[in-house]
């Protein structure tokens, strides 16, 4: 049974034939089966002659209990809908018998609520999986408590739900309202609905409740009830859920440290996800349907928080699951009554991973037209004073620049460009990410590995100058299923007119005028992964740094994880100066990384999972002195971490002679003009092949 199939018709003698096949394939009696056509035909139909699906499955499923139990009785139950005329979404939201809000009703809601209970995903399925977000503000909490309202009316408008469901008579059928905290779906959902449902003569009439019990909407005899659930993620375990609004999920916390992880191969916990997966879980397994989905339907109801959230997820997820369907406006298209056709607008390109949003005069101007929207001219000021939360707020699209602490993307795409119009296709490593197994087979003690599998030997014949101190570091990831490694330098120093330094002693970053600064160049990166049931080799780790000291002078070596103590011993043994060194306790390294991109002081070896990594680095606390900047909950972070440190493993030990102020003559061309200040500090590839020369680069 499906709360749909009221809206599905089927001619009477189709009707009666199907029975029919149904009654001889049980080998019933042609004389009993005359009488099941002349119930048929007994039945009301519409002008058309035509049975509605609900009436004429419900006597199907009569039928194959009564043969089941050999008990004629079940010929007699009702089934399906018990009311001729069952209202369409729309009048039940409009009608004062029901929810009574045609004066206060957007067309965007109702549109809303048409495509969750009437419409179809993309593959001509209906939806039982919602997903309302975009901007705040858009009537995505109306949609919701409308949603569980016209479920509740379709419910009490059938002759018996638990029958239809083939549910237990005895177990209650539940709506869920549950969010972060359970003020706050009270607030949103529950007491909208329990006013409505109060006010609604129908219910009154047919289906009141009981009035005195409030912490929940209960109807004892049909064995219904709407609760508000809290805020904890499984709070939904043990409840027959039928139908479900989850609220703000995009805003709900990951945590790293908890004592749910224990015992498990998981490194966080994510609430929301968690909150979703229960209820679902919880539908799926009281209320699931031949051909997938459920009768009920699961809404989550989220304004858009940032790239990657649960949202984000969803959609990705939609594109493969026909049951899913994704509700998202901007406030002018859920609010269109408020705006007039006619308003002036002005276009805002949205950009992406390699470049920030910015507002443009005309299409023409967008590198990506359909990475473009228009604004209505009234938001201008808001959108030129913060344009990643005006896109945000009004248009519910976090942008790839929204929250990161890297605000200028193209930095690093500059990087890297530097480093192939330097070394083209050279790389010390032969490949991006590997496995030790894999590359190097079981490798026993004192056995003699084969490098040449791994390094670039040619790279470093271009090193001319063998004695330029490198840093190198290992991190490695908290399931210990991937370690990132990188090498690298100094090469040259720059002239920056306005520096922006991190301070240790006030933990801040502090201005400073005309200095010199390190130009950093990351050598090697180096990702290297562990497959299902291995883990990785340290030793052949730490024997690969002794192989790069061999080449180079490796003069410094840090190390982050938990058992870090024994390789930076190995490597002290080795000649090399080891720390223990964790870019996730200082910001400094961060930082470095941060003003090296944005004053063109850092050249990068390309490596996919480094570029994304860097790209979404995002400031996620900013107490005094307790800066800290990770990745998003969910993605990677070990590659960049080592590229970070480093960068901070070298600002703490060559760089040191740097970040002085100095004194510089103004320059003047041949015509005796001051020359500006970039144009003398263009990095061409000439002048910065030279400078790496001068510092033992190739």
């Amino acid at each position: 049974m499906k709360l749909d199939y009221h809206e599905k018709l089927i001619e009477t003698s189709t009707a009666v034939a199907i029975v029919t096949q149904a009654g001889r394939e049980q080998k019933i009696s042609e004389k009993k089966l005359k009488l099941l056509e002349a119930y048929l035909y007994g039945m009301p139909s519409d002008e058309n002659g035509c049975l509605r699906l609900d009436q004429v499955l419900g006597l199907l499923g009569n039928l194959r209990e009564a043969i089941k139990h050999a008990d004629a009785q079940y010929l007699t139950r009702n089934r399906g809908f018990k009311i001729a005329n069952v209202p369409n979404v729309v009048e039940c939201v409009q009608s004062p018998q029901y929810a009574n809000q045609r004066d206060s009703i957007w067309q965007s809601t109702l549109d809303n609520l048409v495509q969750i209970h009437h419409g179809k995903t993309w593959d001509g399925t209906a939806p039982c999986i919602i997903v309302l977000s975009g901007a705040a503000g858009t009537g995505k909490s109306e949609t919701t408590w409308l949603s569980a309202f016209y479920t509740l009316l379709l419910l009490h408008m059938l002759h018996d739900p638990h029958v239809e469901f083939a549910h237990n008579p005895g177990s209650w059928i539940v709506f869920v309202c549950q969010g972060i905290r359970e003020s706050t779906t009270k607030d949103a959902l529950f007491d909208k609905l329990q006013y409505a449902i109060d006010a609604s003569p129908w219910f009154q009439e047919n289906a009141p409740r009981r009035k005195d019990f409030n912490l929940e909407l209960q109807w004892p005899k049909k064995r219904i009830k709407v609760i508000n659930l809290t805020g904890q993620f499984n709070a939904g375990l043990g409840k027959d859920v039928f139908w479900a609004g989850l609220t703000e999920v995009n805003e709900m916390p990951i945590y790293s440290k908890s004592k749910r992880l224990v015992n498990t191969d998981k490194t966080q916990l994510d609430v929301g996800q968690g909150m979703f997966t229960t209820i679902m879980n919880r539908l799926e397994t009281r209320f699931s349907q031949v051909g997938g989905g459920f009768p009920g339907k699961l809404i989550v109801d989220s304004a858009r928080s940032h790239v990657g959230d649960f949202t984000d997820r969803m959609k990705e997820k939609a594109k493969k699951d026909k049951r899913i369907l994704i509700i998202e406006k901007t406030v002018w298209d859920a609010q269109a009554h408020k705006y007039p056709a006619n308003e002036p607008r002005f276009l805002v390109e949205l950009g992406d991973d390699h470049r920030p949003p910015r507002i443009i005069p005309s299409l023409d101007r967008a590198l990506d037209p359909e990475l473009t929207v228009t604004v209505p001219e009234r938001h201008r000021q808001r959108f030129e004073e913060d344009l990643e939360q005006a896109l945000k707020d009004f248009v519910g699209i976090p942008t790839h620049a929204t929250g990161r602490f890297i605000p200028f993307p193209e930095k690093i795409t500059a990087a890297q460009v530097r480093y192939v119009e330097s070394y083209g296709e050279a790389r010390p490593f032969k490949y991006e990410e590997i496995s030790l197994l894999d590359m190097f087979g079981e490798i026993a003690a004192g056995e003699a590995v084969d490098w040449s599998k791994l390094i670039n030997y040619s790279y470093f014949d271009q090193i001319l100058n063998k004695t330029v101190p490198f840093a190198a570091h290992v991190d490695c990831s908290l399931t210990q299923d991937a370690t990132g490694f990188a090498f690298g330098r100094i090469v040259d120093s720059k002239y920056v007119a306005h520096a922006h330094v991190w301070d240790a002693g006030l933990g801040m970053v502090r201005e400073m005028e005309s200095i010199e600064a390190p130009v950093y160049q990351i050598d090697g990166i180096l990702r290297i992964i562990a497959r299902p049931g291995e883990t990785i080799d340290i030793t052949l780790i730490e024997g690969l740094i002794v192989e790069l000291k061999r080449l180079i002078n490796i003069k410094y070596v840090g190390a982050d994880w938990f058992e870090a103590m024994a390789m930076i011993l190995n490597m002290r043994r080795a000649g090399i100066i080891a720390e223990k060194f964790s870019v996730d306790v200082k910001p400094l390294a961060h930082f470095e990384f941060k003003h090296a991109l944005r004053d063109d002081r850092l050249i990068m070896q390309p490596h996919k999972v480094n570029d994304k990594e860097a790209r979404a680095l995002k400031r996620i606390s900013a107490t005094h002195a307790k800066i800290k900047i990770d990745h998003p909950e969910g993605g990677s972070k070990d590659v960049n971490d080592a590229v970070v440190a480093v960068m901070g493993i070298l600002s703490l030990t060559e760089g040191l002679q740097y970040y002085k102020e100095v004194e510089r003559e103004t320059e003047t061309d041949s015509f005796g003009q001051a020359i500006d200040e970039d144009d003398g500090e263009d990095w061409t590839p000439r002048r910065r092949r030279h400078a790496i020369m001068a510092r033992g680069g190739a």
